[in-house]
């Protein structure tokens, strides 16, 4: 079994690294990562591991950033030293969720729950679980904006989500431009905003920027497996498609 520790602790990796060889000698740590972007350079240039173990706060923030800008193909065993990341942690790739201090037989069981769900987690399965969850909580149409609120002085003006652009973050704040390229503060973060937003006409291609389907006019390779977007909007920075995002912006675009 090959592994990666995403910990910015040096003792808690080295308590990990000891614990590891004692339950399993037989497993690989391919790598000691501390930082979202040092995960991120690593994962971008090597093959997957068969298993993460991710602390949820790092140095840079939080690991969960690390899921929103590139696709992970393998499961996460979370460690923390605080329990309310718990739901969210079981959003994404997570199959357990340790909190600090780990003990050795938390972590030995983690392992062996990864190793039974390998040998009996099948395609076939995921797709009998996903239709019974389906029968317990049925799909509802989802409402997304179609307005945004932007104030202004004593009152608000109301914009139209098909009149905008993009969103993006510029020194902390939270901007949109419309087509006309008109731009307004926006009081809600892009990780509401995408939330809210309809996926079929908005998509997020970097930590900064959402963009409007209608916005795009061109997209060409750029360094480093990124894209680059030609927009019909007046933009002083590029407009950059994180290698991670790349194959699901391809799906989106033709959608």
């Amino acid at each position: 079994m090959r592994v990666i520790i995403v910990e910015d602790e040096k003792t808690a990796t080295e308590n990990m690294l000891d614990m590891i060889r004692v339950v399993d000698a037989g497993i690989s740590v391919l790598a000691c990562l501390e930082s979202v972007q040092e995960t991120i350079s690593w994962l971008n240039d090597n093959a997957s591991p068969d298993l993460g173990f991710f602390d949820i706060q790092l140095a840079d923030g939080l690991c969960f950033e690390i899921f929103e800008q590139i696709d992970l193909h393998f499961p996460v065993v979370f460690t923390t030293a605080y329990s309310e990341y718990a739901l969210k942690a079981f959003k994404v790739n997570s199959i357990d969720y340790l909190l600090k201090p780990i003990k050795q037989a938390d972590l030995e069981f983690a392992l062996n729950k990864y190793k039974n769900l390998r040998s009996q987690y099948l395609p076939k399965a995921s797709k009998e679980i996903l239709a019974a969850i389906k029968n317990v909580f049925p799909e509802r149409e989802v409402q997304y904006k179609k307005s945004i609120l932007i104030q202004k002085h004593d009152g608000f003006i109301p914009l139209r989500t098909e009149d905008i652009a993009c969103f993006y973050i510029d020194q902390g704040i939270v901007y949109c431009q419309l087509f006309d390229n008109k731009t307004y503060a926006v009081h809600e973060t892009l990780d509401t905003l995408e939330e809210k937003l309809n996926p079929e006409r908005f998509y997020r291609i970097n930590r900064q920027t959402i963009i409007a389907k209608d916005a795009i006019q061109e997209v060409s390779n750029y360094f480093k497996g990124k894209l680059l977007i030609k927009s019909n909007i007046e933009r002083k920075i590029k407009l950059l498609i994180s290698k991670g995002r790349v194959a699901e912006f391809r799906k989106w675009i033709q959608e």
